[in-house]
């Protein structure tokens, strides 16, 4: 053993640690590759399993939209694979976001809500669900007599376009969604001020000028707004 670290060599122990150390990472490596081997054959047998099902879904396109949706409803509670379950879900939200544009041309506004409602919840990340149910309540607020009532929808209207800002993908997109936000907050603002309520219209500006940027063409309407010159 002196002679050992005398010379520099690796006590016995010292190898066998190091030897059990690699022998430990290559068995978890081993264990890791073989958890994904088996991870993978699942999803592959479950995608076997779902193939019919699959096919189904992309299948019946010229059906009528209503039919369509039906159809894929029932389907989706059959998919057993989780990834195809969500492009599944994915690819029913269009339907929906069809569906409501449909209704708000028939100005169904009410219909129109309701399938907006199940595209968010069906695909909640996707911008333009919330931005098209930002466009509804715009346009159910120009519909409505009631300054009340038409200054609630469209600060509604501009929420969900604030929302849908901070799900796109480009700042050109998040830009747009905040300019239709800023112009249904002027909107609601000249409704109080039609009704002889400037106060209340000035301190929703004043706070519209909070989260509004610079950069956006309605922000200048805004400072327009609040110093008068409107």
């Amino acid at each position: 053993m002196m002679w050992n670290l005398i010379g520099g060599k690796t006590p016995f122990l010292g190898r066998l640690v190091v030897s059990c150390a690699v022998l430990g990472s290559a068995a978890a490596l081993g264990s890791v590759g073989y958890s994904s081997y088996i991870q993978i054959r699942e999803r592959e047998l479950l995608r076997n399993e779902d193939q019919p099902i699959l096919n189904k879904l992309n299948s019946g396109t010229t059906a009528p939209l209503a039919t369509r949706i039906a159809n894929q409803e029932s389907l989706l509670l059959k998919i057993k694979d989780s990834i195809a379950r969500t492009e599944a879900k994915r690819k029913l939200a269009r339907l929906y976001g069809d569906l409501a544009t449909q209704k708000i041309s028939l100005n169904e506004l009410p219909k129109s809500e309701v399938a907006l409602q199940r595209a968010m919840q069906l695909d909640p990340s996707n911008s333009r669900y919330v931005a098209q149910m930002g466009a509804l309540y715009e346009r159910s607020a120009t519909l409505q007599s009631e300054p009340d009532q038409k200054c609630v929808l469209y600060q509604s209207s501009a929420q969900y376009y604030r929302d849908a800002s901070t799900l796109v993908a480009t700042e050109q997109d998040r830009i747009a969604n905040l300019e239709s936000a800023i112009n249904g907050m002027l909107n609601a603002a000249r409704t109080l001020e039609s009704q002889g309520l400037p106060e209340r219209a000035i301190s929703i500006m004043k706070r519209t000028l909070e989260w509004a940027p610079d950069q956006a063409q309605a922000t200048k309407k805004v400072e327009a707004f609040i110093s008068g010159q409107h």
